[in-house]
């Protein structure tokens, strides 16, 4: 996989963080799943580098993001690889788990197509569901159905992952302002309201940067 722009670029390290999960389950997970046991269609490979120097684009983070809500939902590992190899190749993308197409019923993987649900287990039989919410709250969508950005606090929180915005690093939204540097200011011992007001921002955008990195 070539580092292309507008694609970010992530850490183990910044994923986990992102992501509220530890960097030895972030690890396993891309090593052991995502560059082992997931077959991708168009022969996608999901990091470059290797060891601490390893690293990931945003559509594989927000893969993590949909396995991890997979997993929380108690749907084996070995379902959740066959409907990543299954719905790969019915929506023609090495990153179905990115697409907002993605729904789940809390006990099988799903998919939406031409107006119908779709079970991504073999057979792909169609199942009638009263309600089916989506879960990646959390993800804004493309008209591609693809992840665009990625709120890591929720969207109430000033806190936005956007690829198209310095290589995806969490910046203050509709800016490009890095959170990191708000941290880095707060922590070197300047106040909230001095730097709200050196980049001429709400100090709640302040706080909420701060808070990714607490």
């Amino acid at each position: 996989m070539s580092i292309q722009f507008g694609s970010g670029v992530f850490s183990i390290q910044e994923t986990s963080l992102f992501l509220g999960l530890s960097n030895p389950k972030v690890k396993r997970w891309l090593d052991e799943i995502w560059n082992t046991r997931i077959t991708s269609a168009k022969n996608e490979t999901y990091s470059w580098g290797d060891g601490r120097y390893k690293t990931l684009n945003f559509l594989t983070l927000i893969e993590f993001y949909t396995f991890y809500q997979l997993r929380n939902q108690n749907i084996s590992v070995k379902k959740i690889i066959m409907a990543h190899d299954v719905i790969q190749e019915k929506l023609n993308t090495p990153y179905p788990f990115a697409s907002s197409k993605i729904l789940t019923d809390g006990c099988k993987v799903l998919f939406e197509e031409d107006n119908s649900i779709i079970d991504a287990e073999p057979g792909l039989q169609t199942n009638i569901q009263g309600v089916i919410l989506p879960f990646c709250t959390r993800i804004e969508f493309g008209d591609d159905f693809l992840a665009k950005r990625f709120w890591p606090r929720g969207s109430n929180v000033n806190v936005v992952i956007d690829p198209s915005h310095q290589f995806g690093q969490p910046t203050v939204p509709n800016t490009n302002i890095l959170a990191r540097q708000l941290y880095n200011l707060y922590k070197g011992g300047e106040s909230p309201e001095f730097i709200a007001a050196l980049y001429k921002i709400s100090k709640k955008e302040v706080f909420d940067s701060i808070s990714l990195f607490n």
